[in-house]
């Protein structure tokens, strides 16, 4: 994925080439997984990410109006 530095996803800690593994706990295998998690409510989110041969968790509050 690759997305410019001054972007949302970026602000939240994202890095071009983090390979999503879970939302909240939830592995996922797809974009479209991802969003459906995050669709499920509002509040705080955690998503575990590779980078490189590292796991990250990128922790963050959804707010849905």
């Amino acid at each position: 994925m690759a997305f410019k530095k001054d972007s949302p996803l970026a602000a939240l800690g994202f890095r071009s080439k983090d390979v999503v593994l879970t939302v909240n706990a939830r592995s996922v295998s797809s974009v479209a997984e991802a969003l459906a998690v995050l669709k499920e409510g509002t509040g705080a989110v955690e998503v575990k990410v590779k980078r490189g041969a590292k796991e990250i968790a990128l922790s963050y509050t959804v707010v849905n109006k």
